[in-house]
């Protein structure tokens, strides 16, 4: 039986001040979804990453999120996306946990244009 695993991913803000028409994530309980709506976007992209190889995604609107997350799906391996202060808090809580974890650290941090490396992320994954 494969590994249940998880892609944590933080919301990327900058997409969400486009207009309502274009709808890039909806909030879903601890999580927001993506919606897919532009093949350029970060979030989209690594959400069909993780998706394909397996990963349940989560598209995060902060790190406080993340301990009901791993409480309720049982997961045997992590990957996240974060800032270096999201990092840090998620290994300590994984180190509590036991459970194994990789991070791609964010390239650009802020609330509008935050960037990641999608190439890390795949290799990562």
């Amino acid at each position: 039986m494969p590994l249940k695993r998880i892609l944590l991913t933080p919301r990327l803000r900058q997409p969400l001040r486009h207009s309502s028409t274009r709808g890039l994530v909806s909030f879903q309980g601890p999580s927001y979804s993506c919606s897919h709506c532009s093949p350029d976007c970060l979030i989209g992209q690594a959400t069909l990453v993780g998706e394909e190889r397996g990963y349940d995604v989560y598209v995060l609107p902060g790190g406080s999120c993340i301990s009901g997350i791993l409480q309720k799906g049982h997961y045997e391996a992590l990957v996240g996306v974060a800032c270096g202060e999201e990092i840090k808090l998620a290994e300590g809580l994984l180190k509590k946990t036991g459970l194994p974890g990789q991070s791609v650290p964010l390239m650009k941090n802020g609330c509008a244009d935050t960037k990641f490396d999608i190439e890390a992320l795949k290799r990562v994954l």
